[in-house]
């Protein structure tokens, strides 16, 4: 059926066992693996599993450094680089752009208050509403503490 008469299929498989995938060989007729081929797809599946990690390792140091780990948005760094782009963008286009800046008021007595977790749920709240309630290609980040000198 759809002209395959073999598949041999091996688990690429991660330094700590977790399975990134599957190496998958097809052929047109019936046949088992010879020996060499059987050395030659685990070598493949080293090299994937290698280079999937390494894959994987990267987004993750990137996300760390682009995203606020509280609120899942963009950082204040990875913020003013978007920002800046979108106002390059509007430069050269001739467009005008908008910026709002939210601050949640009376914040500190929430913390004071009830507490630095309570604090956090809030500010987790806040960026949730307005992630879910923007355009996808609407920038919002985290600037965080009140020093806005890297707008100077």
């Amino acid at each position: 059926m759809y002209g395959i008469g073999a598949c041999w299929s091996t688990p690429i498989v991660a330094s700590d066992g977790k399975v990134l995938g599957t190496l998958a060989s097809y052929y047109s007729t019936p046949r088992h693996p010879l020996p060499h081929e059987l050395e030659l797809i685990g070598h493949m599946c080293s090299i994937a599993s290698i280079a999937l990690e390494r894959a994987q390792a990267t987004d993750r140091l990137h996300r760390l450094a682009t995203t606020d780990v509280l609120t899942n948005i963009p950082n204040r760094r990875q913020f003013m680089s978007l920002a800046g782009r979108e106002v390059a963008r509007a430069t050269r286009s001739g467009e005008s752009i908008c910026l709002c800046m939210m601050d949640v008021d009376r914040f500190k007595s929430v913390n004071d208050t009830l507490g630095h977790a309570a604090g956090d749920v809030v500010l987790q709240a806040v960026a949730k509403v307005i992630s879910d309630n923007i355009r996808n290609v609407d920038v919002c980040g985290r600037l965080g503490g009140g020093n806005y000198r890297d707008w100077e």
